[in-house]
């Protein structure tokens, strides 16, 4: 395995800044009892300081590199708890040792063991800061775990959220193989009665819906630009001018800006296709449409509104039928509950509308 593999070298710089930090203050605290006269001769602290503090930084992030490594091993390994703390209780036992050693083999060269070496000594030392490097050590064991522990927090949350994605453009493809099916059989219904009416409109429609369904067939993506989604309305706007004639007028505003935006795509299409179902009556044999679109800092809304007779506010009708409820479901694995899907009776009195507003999204090239 190579080394970049076995070692973090962002645990390895955090553990070096703690332990330089924790130096700093015990470096500074020797230094002020020697100016206080006490502990370590004030004229060779720089060179006790060299050879032993230095020399100890070194050891002690080395050894500490080790641990994060063989932690690294515990965690992948799911080593058991009493294992794990067994070892890190002979590791702080151990560094512990080691700098005492170090410290010894310091004050040696510095010449400050004039009554030569005595183990009795030097093992009351080690005891003396047995607690002091034992927490220490634990503190840095402590940032080991936690950055471990957050590191995988994070790796789990990506996952999560590629698996979420996943689910949804999933979720998504499967509510647009449901939606095709709908509108084809409808077309292929116009078809079949203009055959015996009129025998071009119907080729005309054949070729129109060829297209149509190249377009809506041959779209992976779960978010189109609102300019492609209008380009695979007019093909459709052409088939249901084929069926219904002069008795259809549609009508269209749009923003400009807005045709760069993202809209899922065949979002117009159902409104348009359920205006038509219910606009028509006896009393509104001439139906008219008009689609507005407009767009926001934070919004693109989509208006669809039509002179067909008033609308009973009760009813269901997002629960009902293919088109309207597909629309809403895949309004809500998209966008959850960052968007507005009703429809109601125009405000001025006069036929219905249906609504739709959906985040900003910018195409991004």
């Amino acid at each position: 395995m190579k080394l970049q593999k076995l070692i973090d070298w962002r645990l390895i710089a955090i553990l070096a800044v703690f332990y330089t930090l924790f130096d700093l203050v015990y470096v500074g605290k020797g230094y002020l009892l020697s100016l206080l006269g006490f502990g370590r001769d004030g004229r060779n602290f720089g060179t006790v300081l060299l050879g032993g503090f230095v020399l100890d930084w070194i050891v002690v992030i080395c050894f500490m590199t080790l641990i994060a490594i063989s932690t690294k091993y515990f965690i992948k390994k799911r080593k058991p708890w009493s294992i794990i703390i067994a070892v890190h209780i002979l590791g702080s036992i151990f560094i512990g040792f080691l700098i005492r050693l170090i410290s010894d083999f310091n004050l040696f060269l510095n010449d400050q063991l004039h009554t030569g070496y005595e183990i009795k000594r030097s093992l009351a030392a080690f005891i003396a800061v047995l607690d002091l490097n034992f927490l220490i050590y634990f503190a840095m064991v402590g940032i080991i775990y936690t950055f471990y522990y957050v590191k995988q927090v994070r790796e789990s949350e990506q996952r999560r959220i590629q698996v979420e994605d996943q689910l949804t453009e999933t979720k998504l493809k499967l509510l647009n193989s449901k939606l095709q099916p709908h509108f084809l059989f409808n077309t292929l219904n116009t078809i079949s009665s203009l055959m015996s009416i009129d025998t071009q409109k119907a080729q005309n429609t054949i070729s129109d819906l060829s297209s149509f369904l190249r377009d809506i067939l041959y779209t992976k993506s779960t978010t189109i630009k609102l300019r492609k989604e209008l380009e695979v309305l007019n093909t459709y706007l052409e088939i249901l001018h084929t069926r219904f004639g002069d008795h259809l007028n549609i009508e269209k505003e749009i923003n400009p800006s807005c045709l760069k935006l993202m809209v899922p795509p065949l979002i117009i299409q159902p409104i348009i296709e359920n205006a038509v179902k219910h606009g028509y009556s006896p009393q509104h044999s001439t139906l008219t449409i008009k689609l507005q679109i407009n767009c926001s800092n934070d919004h693109l809304q989509i208006r669809v509104w039509n002179n067909g007779a008033p609308v009973d506010t009760s009813k269901d009708y997002f629960n009902s039928g293919v088109g309207l409820k597909n629309t809403k479901d895949r309004l809500e694995t998209l966008y959850q509950d960052n968007f507005k899907f009703y429809l109601q009776n125009s405000a001025k009195g006069e036929g219905i509308e249906t609504i739709i507003e959906i985040p900003r999204l910018l195409f991004k090239e």
